[in-house]
């Protein structure tokens, strides 16, 4: 699947594929592999206590984070940003 979607995220990088980049949910694997092409990466984090980020030095889940970011009033539907951290491996 990650394979799969690094081709053709190539392909609408080349100016081959056109793509609706409006909606797309970002994966902590995902990321790391676009990230080894050399790309950055500005996606939606989904809402899970499953996968956590590094932020403010700290590994916590996404609901953790969204507490301590500063809300974002200005643009309808979006509730902040934040820099976070991935970590590639499991510990």
């Amino acid at each position: 699947m990650i394979k799969m979607c690094l081709a053709r995220l190539i392909q609408w990088i080349n100016g081959r594929l056109p793509t609706n980049a409006d909606n797309w949910f970002t994966m902590p694997k995902s990321i790391i592999r676009v990230k080894r092409e050399n790309c950055d990466v500005i996606g939606m984090i989904r809402i899970t206590e499953k996968i956590h980020y590094q932020y403010q030095g700290k590994w916590q889940n996404v609901k953790s984070i969204y507490q301590k970011i500063k809300k974002s009033s200005d643009v309808k539907g979006i509730i902040g940003s934040a820099f976070v951290k991935l970590r590639e491996d499991r510990p």
